[in-house]
């Protein structure tokens, strides 16, 4: 007992446990000890819920049968577990107890429990299943009947108890009855022997109401029981008798197949809708077969099959099938079983194909559109803070519209031939392994997917692995491609993107490559407007903070309303509120009385004509200060070409300009400190040279005075004297061209002359130890320069030459034609096509390679202190620089150096041209006249040699000696004067004065000035107020002349454009 397998113990009457095997203790967890020390009612808690079961034990007599019943045992660790107990009393030595066993029962009541669910759910099913269910038992009693089957028929379980009762309901004709009876019967007994479902059959059943209805019969059976099934197909065979009838008028394929042999008989239309004569049509299903899409067949196979089986009642399935021709056509075959065998075994099929292509092309396209559609909607509602963002976004709709697994988006740029990466769909960065992956890929560099940019056409591959000369590999680690579609992306007729997927299920087609282009014409027109968006944004912002920043606004004009508008910095530089608007009057009254007739001429010309205007003038704010500002105009224009709106810019511009005058006036003390510099090095040599001439002038005019010279020697003493004069008014020339203070005047010079003019300077100043070199190209061109500021750099450079040969060498001068593209190898930004190059060498100290570093910065200097400010370097780099050249030193120590400069060369001879021709001046054919001529000068000297001049010449001549009676003579005479010629520096009034008088009283009058040197500034402004000319001193006979006649000649208007 204590090794059974079943739970055995005994108690006492009072439930105390005595004994218990091995089976309890193992089941419960118990020790024996511990269960001798227990009521049986501890382990078997449901004992108190039931009867006194202490009576029951008392009650009990020995030999009584044994008591069965369910009960519960809990374990030591607290769980419950059913279990089946039998208890008998029986008597022992030491008195009577209760014997029991006890069997687990929990895989029972778990059967029992899964019996009860499965029941259920079948109840459920069969009370919603479409068909109705009857379950009959081995007797031929019907035991369930489902609602369906009610509701089919009208009959309920109590109308056919049996299924003898269900043959005379639904066959009240005994011969029809008797004949399925007997068929039915055979067919239980055939389903029970072999366990299979039959064959489906149809009869035609009486229902309650009298009514008949079409049915196919389905049944199961087992050893007790039979469970049949009713379709009710009434509605489907009414639908099939009328497709029958619509087939004999209508173009489609028919077919009818033995089900028992496979031979199909089939007519015309089905042959010729898959492009063949019925003759060359197999008569065989395995004709059918082959013909249909491998994608298809598991399918039709398994859908004809199923209505074979009886699982559907009509047999209708859509397939692809192989023309002739090897295209695919879509075909509908509807058809049913049309015959059974005695067993309902189908024997005969019969049905109708239909050519659905067009239809499923088109519910294709349309549904594929709707989902583009749908894409697009998506894209542009989605959310996207950038173009990359957008882009992600729509290729993960392009993949999904599309059916593919991964894609990519190229940008590509036409004029540099080069992809750039915008975006990969997330699956290929999972399964992509290419280290350090390529962003930019050069076209040429690039395999099939750039025959979409090279072709201008998309790219369809569905065998991507097969060989192809166009493919060039992928990197290793690529995701691995089975088909592959790319298309490229047009911006009007430029490639702007390449879009490619790839890996779709089936075969690219036509319908993708369309879907893709659509898709992508309208994702790029989407990001164009986003693009533009953002830049309107990011310009808006843009400018309104440089508007704030630079002080810059805008303004218009409405002329058919009269409107203005002010943009709020417009409104800020004037110092009024934002948003103020002010009228067309008020905006003129801001400007500075002597700028407003200016600003109102430009203005009224926009208006009227058109003419756009760019002007720097002054006005007053509302608050009373003065700024400069800078104000542009241009008219807009509707469409009939009427002039109806002015708009244009306003800008404070007064920084600028102080910071241009402050500028200018740094730049123009620094040139001349540089050139007081130059002059206080030169003073020596001057000073020698003009005791030379003026040595020659006093000796020739001493042997002038000697009474026995013969006119021969006089001529040759006034020709030494000439000569000696013009030298010494060349020198003066060349130190006033150096040491001139005079605004930047760019014009055409050839470098060779000004070479020339300075080596005769130094020439005449230098220590005669010193040799000059020069060697000048033929032919040079000429280049647009400030003559001045080259005489400078070439200067200091000479300079410099002299201090580093103290005790003498030879200093050269070369200039020669230099190619842009040469220059470009050292100078990137050197843009000219060509350039004139300088090379001023010496043979002096040289310098080391650090001070060659240094030697542009300012400041700098190897000279001992007071013999050099460290600028001269410095101002030649800035001049040149300034000049849109270039400066190159190279010197070793004891070898000497060499400063090489390169000046551009115009690209065109027409700039030259021009400049020239403004410089110039037309030689008068005669210097003769009769016109009168007030001449203001106090040298007598000078009045002596003008009046013999212009007399012997046929002019009148009215002379002053000062500036005040200059003035008094042109009072009393201004009807007779035609031209004033004044001295700069006269007594009482100077000539400036006399000039601004004199206009005064005359506007038209014509006046010359002459002077050894005048200010730039101050020569500006007297040609601003009219002054005909200016001459400079020392003049030659024939060139005062020329002067005069060249002016009376001209128009007054002319005079005043020449000047």
């Amino acid at each position: 007992i204590d090794q059974a397998a079943e739970m055995v113990f005994y108690h006492d009457l009072e439930g105390h446990i005595i004994e218990a095997n091995q089976a309890v203790i193992k089941s419960l967890g118990y020790s024996k000890e511990e269960l001798q020390t227990m009521n049986i009612m501890d382990i078997d808690p449901s004992a108190r819920e039931r009867e006194d079961m202490s009576h029951r034990w008392k009650v009990i007599k020995p030999g009584d049968p044994a008591i069965t019943f369910e009960a519960v045992h809990r374990k030591k660790d607290g769980s419950i577990y059913p279990v089946e107990v039998t208890i008998s009393k029986v008597v022992l030595p030491e008195g009577e107890f209760i014997l029991g066993l006890a069997r687990d029962i929990r895989e029972r009541k778990q059967a029992e429990e899964k019996l009860k669910v499965s029941e259920m759910r079948f109840r459920l099913l069969a009370e919603v299943a479409p068909v109705g269910i009857v379950i009959a038992d081995k007797d031929d009693n019907v035991v369930f009947v489902s609602k369906k089957f009610t509701e089919i028929f009208g009959y309920t379980i109590d109308d056919i108890p049996t299924i003898e009762d269900w043959y005379r309901c639904a066959y009240p004709n005994e011969p029809v009855r008797d004949r399925i009876r007997t068929i039915w019967s055979a067919a239980v007994e055939e389903a029970r022997r072999t366990q299979a479902e039959i064959e489906p059959v149809e009869y035609a059943v009486v229902c309650k109401d009298g009514g008949i209805r079409q049915i196919e019969f389905r049944m199961a059976a087992t050893t007790d029981l039979q469970f049949v099934l009713f379709t009710d197909i009434t509605e489907r065979k009414r639908i099939q008798e009328a497709l029958e009838l619509a087939v004999n008028s209508a173009q489609v394929g028919l077919w009818e197949q033995d089900l028992r042999t496979g031979k199909i008989i089939r007519n015309e239309e089905w042959a010729k809708m898959l492009g063949y004569d019925l003759s060359e049509v197999a008569a065989n299903i395995d004709f059918f077969f082959d013909a249909i899409h491998p994608d298809d067949l598991p399918r039709v196979k398994e859908t004809i099959a199923a209505h074979e089986s009886g699982q559907t009642d009509f047999l209708q399935v859509e397939q692809r099938m192989r023309t002739k021709n090897g295209a695919w056509k879509w075909i509908l075959n509807m058809g049913r079983v049309v015959e059974r065998d005695i067993n309902g075994k189908p024997v005969r099929a019969a049905g109708v194909h239909l050519d659905i292509t067009e239809h499923k092309q088109t519910e294709e396209q349309i549904r594929i559109d709707e989902e583009r559609l749908e894409s697009l909607l998506r894209i542009n509602q989605h959310p996207a803070e950038s173009i990359q963002e957008l882009l992600d976004f729509a290729l993960n709709e392009a993949i999904d519209l599309t059916g593919s697994k991964i894609g990519y988006i190229y940008f590509y740029d036409e004029e540099r031939k080069e992809f750039t990466l915008n975006s990969w769909s997330r699956d290929v960065m999972k399964e992509c392994s290419v280290a350090n992956p390529q962003r930019v890929y050069q076209l040429e560099k690039t395999g099939v997917w750039g025959e979409a940019v090279r072709q201008r056409r998309p790219i369809m591959v569905n065998d991507f692995e097969a060989k192809n000369p166009l493919k060039k590999g992928t990197p290793k680690g690529h995701v691995q491609l089975h088909k592959f579609l790319t298309i490229p992306v047009f911006s009007d007729s430029k490639i702007v993107a390449v879009v490619g997927v790839a890996n779709k299920e089936t075969d690219y087609n036509d319908s993708d490559i369309r879907q893709l282009n659509l898709m992508m014409d309208a994702v790029w027109k989407i990001v164009q407007r986003k693009q533009a968006e953002d830049a309107l944004k990011t310009n808006f912002s843009l400018l309104k903070l440089a508007g704030e920043t630079a002080k810059f606004g805008g303004w218009s004009i409405d002329l058919t309303e009269n409107r203005v508008v002010w943009s709020d910095e417009v409104a800020a530089i004037h110092e009024m509120p934002a948003g103020h608007s002010p009228t067309i009057s008020e905006v003129f009254r801001y400007y500075v009385p002597k700028w407003q007739a200016k600003i109102l001429k430009a203005f009224n010309r926009c208006v009227e004509e058109g003419i756009a205007y760019d002007e720097e003038v002054e006005i007053i704010t509302a608050k009373g200060k003065r700024l400069w500002v800078r104000t542009t105009g241009e008219a807009l224009i509707d469409d009939s070409g009427k002039i109806v709106k002015i708009q244009g810019s306003f800008q404070d511009i007064t920084e600028r300009k102080q910071m241009e005058a402050n500028l200018k006036a740094s730049e123009e003390q620094l040139r001349q400190t540089q050139k007081m510099e130059a002059l206080g090095q030169l003073a020596s040599g001057i000073a020698h040279d003009f005791n030379n001439i003026l040595s020659i002038i006093l000796g020739h005019a001493s042997l002038l005075k000697m009474s026995q010279r013969t006119p021969e020697k006089v001529q040759h003493s006034i020709a030494t004297i000439e000569k000696a004069g013009q030298r010494g008014a060349d020198l003066v020339k060349q130190l006033l061209t150096l040491a001139r203070k005079n605004e930047p005047e760019t014009k055409s010079l050839n470098l060779g002359d000004i070479i020339a003019d300075t080596v005769k300077l130094l020439q005449e100043t230098f220590p005669k130890t010193i040799t000059f070199q020069t060697d000048i190209e033929s032919d040079l061109p000429l280049v647009m320069a400030d003559a001045s500021q080259i005489h400078q750099v070439l200067m200091n450079l000479s300079l410099n030459a002299r201090d580093a040969m103290p005790k003498g060498g030879t200093l050269s001068f070369n200039a020669s034609r230099e190619a842009g593209q040469e220059l470009r190898q050292r100078h990137p930004n050197a843009i000219a096509r060509e350039y004139v190059k300088l090379c001023i060498s010496d043979s002096g100290v040289g310098m080391d390679k650090a001070t060659v570093e240094r030697v542009f910065e300012p400041f700098y200097t190897t000279k001992e202190q007071g013999r050099g400010t460290g600028l001269g370097l410095a101002t030649v780099h800035g001049i040149i620089r300034n000049h849109n050249g270039f400066v190159e030193v190279e010197s070793e120590p004891a070898a000497g150096t060499t400063f090489r400069i390169y000046l551009p060369v115009p690209v065109t001879q027409e700039t030259l041209d021009a400049t020239t021709a403004e410089n110039g001046a037309a030689t008068p054919t005669s210097a003769s006249g009769s016109e009168t001529i007030l001449l203001i000068e106090d040298e007598e000297s000078i009045i002596e040699m003008l009046t013999t001049i212009f007399r012997t010449q046929g002019y009148q001549v009215i002379v002053a000696m000062d500036g005040h009676t200059g003035v008094e003579k042109y009072k009393q005479s201004q009807n007779d004067i035609d031209l004033v010629i004044s001295d700069m520096g006269l007594p009482r009034l100077t000539g400036e004065e006399v000039f601004y008088r004199i206009r005064r009283i005359n506007p038209e009058a014509r006046v010359i000035i002459a002077s050894g040197f005048v200010d730039p500034d101050r020569k500006s402004e007297l040609y601003k107020a009219g002054l005909t000319r200016f001459v400079q001193k020392p003049y030659f006979p024939m060139d005062i002349l020329k002067v005069v006649r060249e002016i009376l000649d001209e128009s007054p208007e002319a005079s005043k454009e020449n000047s």
